[in-house]
Formats: structure tokens, sequence, C-alpha cells
């Protein structure tokens, strides 16, 4: 059994345009004091950077992926949804990474913040 994937990415301009209108502020934290060792631009690297796997595993433990046993009988019906949430994940992760790649090439990012969505 072989299973094939084939996308095509088109972004939608009005929802990219509302998602930039509603970036918001936050403020991190950190206890290590020492700022030539540890820069703020490391502090927000380190910090994103365990963002990517957490992402990943509430995706996988969300309950809206859990389908009632019922459906869930048989050895194959969960190796299919099993195959079909890493798919969701992988598509998401796919997105996620061009629309990163697409802002860093416009050069609107600057350590992988919106700019344009930074006032001050």
């Amino acid at each position: 059994m072989t299973y094939r994937v084939t996308a095509t990415i088109t972004p939608i301009e009005s929802q990219i345009s509302a998602q930039r209108r509603r970036c918001g502020r936050f403020v991190l934290a950190t206890n290590v004091l020492d700022a030539d060792n540890f820069t703020t631009e490391m502090t927000l690297k380190e910090y994103k950077a365990q963002q990517g796997p957490e992402r990943g595993f509430r995706f996988l433990k969300d309950p809206l992926f859990f389908a009632s046993s019922v459906f869930l009988k048989s050895r194959r019906r969960i190796q299919i949804l099993g195959m079909i949430m890493a798919l969701c994940l992988l598509v998401y992760n796919l997105g996620q990474r061009q629309l990163r790649k697409h802002l860093r090439m416009q050069g609107r990012t600057k350590t992988g913040i919106n700019t344009d969505a930074v006032k001050y």
C-alpha cells in the first residue's frame, strides 16, 4: 500500500493581513542575568525553539483528534488515524515554514518577529 500527497499552497492575502493586525505583544523573562552571555535575542531564540515541539505535541494530544473507541476497534484504523494526524502536522509545519521563508525574503522579520506589528 502506498500513499502520495500532492498539494499547492495559495496564500489568502485577506487572511494574512487580518492576522498581521491581530499580532500582539508579550513579556519574556529569564533568571539568567548576565546580559553579555545571554542576550535578549538569544532569550527569544531559545524561547521560540521550544515552541515547535510543544505545538506539535499539543496538536497530537488535542481531544478533537481522539476518535471514539467505536471507530478504533481494529489495528488498521488506529494506524490510519495516526497517519492522518502526522500528515496534518506535516502540512501545518510546511505552511508555517513557507510563511516564515516568504517573510524572511521580503525582509519583514527581525529575529522571527514581524516588525510591522511591533510599535514602540
